[in-house]
């Protein structure tokens, strides 16, 4: 089936926390959309999804990868890094023979101090802006190299005082996606 929009990402265009209501589902003006997120999702699980996933799409959004840069230790595992940016670019390959669109959304800054004891998670873990910021950075090249739109709600939501918007370290209040939803509506043509 082809869908006017549809978006892989993680909870936060699932809307943990948000009775499971994002900007995905408030976005507008499209005929026919098709949320493909989930709570804890990785890099590699979107990728074994979109391989597997029949359907195609006017625009396709990938909005995924804060919680490839959870981690026990404080100390940055440089081969993660690597591994999660093969497979993000995988990802951005299949996305372009199923999509007549593809928009990427870079990572929204976390509130580091709030970690590693978070209530969703299963063990203590951190999560650092520098590796956001580097792994943005990617994403920006990627944009660039494929010729795909990049979202960038981190700039945006850096300028936002996180406590406000934001129920725990990641992930936004009602008041986030709306602000989520507004970038889009925004930068999507509808």
């Amino acid at each position: 089936m082809k869908y006017s929009v549809g978006v892989y990402g993680d909870s936060i265009s699932f809307g943990y926390g948000n009775n499971d209501v994002s900007w995905f589902d408030l976005l507008s003006g499209f005929k026919n959309k098709l949320k493909l997120s989930q709570n804890g999702e990785t890099i590699n699980n979107v990728l074994t999804k979109i391989s597997e996933d029949d359907n195609t799409y006017e625009t396709l959004i990938i909005a995924v990868g804060v919680n490839n840069f959870l981690q026990i230790s404080p100390v940055a595992d440089d081969s993660q890094m690597q591994n999660s940016m093969l497979m993000y670019e995988n990802i951005l390959k299949i996305a372009l023979q199923k999509s007549d669109k593809v928009v990427l959304q870079n990572l929204l800054p976390v509130i580091e101090n709030k970690f590693p004891n978070q209530k969703y998670l299963d063990a203590p873990k951190y999560v650092f802006n520098c590796n956001i910021v580097s792994f943005n950075k990617f994403l920006e090249r990627l944009s660039v190299k494929y010729g795909v739109m990049l979202i960038d709600a981190y700039t945006f939501f850096n300028k936002k005082r996180l406590d406000e918007v934001y129920f725990d370290g990641v992930h936004p209040n009602e008041q986030g996606q709306i602000l989520l939803l507004q970038i889009y509506q925004k930068e999507l043509t509808l």
